[in-house]
């Protein structure tokens, strides 16, 4: 049971030369579309920082991921019944928050659901990346893109214990990744999605993928380098049931485990009815960072076969 949950929470959780490159990975040309010229300095971004939201009397963060609001009588939410957010928007989706006060009861060995996460970051298993281009202002952009992917490295962690602002590192050209054509910033705020999301993650000899469906991500710029926000998508069940039955741990905590998590899903209703996706939404706070030539990459891991 120490061993499961864990697992399960954490993972719902990115020519010749050395100098970083321009972060643009959609060719250097100043090509034009709905969005406008594809300028020379967009911006990357390494999560640095990821935490469950909770709920407190009914309020959440989170965003509303299916355009309802819903209570007990609500069979499309599988009635669930929603939360509001600190600005009293209503519909919010974040059936997770429920199982979020009794995560760190159950981690075991002193170390909390949010210490396990960090140290996954810190230690550059997870690097999630979030790039934008053709991004004119950070006050309001009606046409923004964005990618979100993957990097890789040893990342440099401050005196704080995050990830440092603005270091170098290579992208992760194995990993999937997700662009938004049309992403907007509204009021400061910049807005992508919807996306799926892989987020893995390896704990001793044990990898665990977490599917995150429909994902948004939303986030403002806090200071030069450095952005908050959060990202709100619905975890698929069914596929988290299934990984962990490979785990060897007893008939009865994987019962108990699938049981809460079908009971709380609230979204993604199959013909039955049956709800197949938990909303969940994360807060994050991601650092700069830039690439290193994806030529050099490529020139390293041949030297390193040969």
């Amino acid at each position: 049971m120490r061993r499961l949950l864990p697992l399960l929470m954490v993972a719902m959780l990115g020519c010749g030369s050395d100098e970083p490159e321009s972060t643009t990975s959609r060719g250097d040309e100043l090509d034009e579309n709905e969005c406008g010229v594809l300028d020379k300095t967009p911006e990357a971004y390494v999560v640095r920082k990821l935490v469950f939201t909770g709920a407190n009397a009914g309020v959440s963060q989170g965003l509303d991921l299916d355009g309802r609001v819903s209570d007990r009588s609500d069979d499309l939410s599988c009635n669930q019944i929603d939360f509001v957010d600190p600005d009293g928007n209503e519909g919010i989706d974040n059936q997770f928050a429920l199982l979020v006060p009794a995560l760190d009861a159950v981690t075991g060995g002193g170390e909390s659901v949010d210490a396990l996460i960090q140290r996954t970051i810190n230690s550059g298993n997870v690097l999630l990346t979030i790039e934008t281009q053709r991004n004119e202002s950070w006050d309001s952009d009606p046409c923004v893109e964005v990618t979100v992917a993957r990097a890789t490295g040893s990342p440099l962690v401050g005196a704080d214990g995050f990830l440092e602002i603005g270091q170098t590192l290579d992208r992760d050209l194995d990993a999937p990744s997700a662009y938004v054509a049309e992403a907007t910033i509204t009021d400061g705020a910049l807005l992508a999605g919807p996306i799926d999301l892989n987020l893995p993650l390896t704990v001793d000899a044990f990898d665990l993928v977490l599917t995150i469906r429909n994902a948004y991500i939303r986030v403002e710029k806090v200071e030069d380098g450095l952005v908050r926000g959060i990202i709100s998508g619905g975890v698929v069940v069914e596929e988290i049931v299934e990984q962990i039955s490979e785990i060897g741990a007893s008939s009865e905590v994987l019962d108990v485990a699938a049981t809460v998590m079908k009971n709380s899903a609230d979204l993604n209703p199959n013909d039955a009815g049956v709800c197949q996706d938990l909303s969940a939404t994360f807060e994050i706070e991601a650092s700069s960072v830039f690439f290193f030539p994806i030529e050099a990459q490529n020139e390293s891991s041949t030297s390193s076969i040969e």
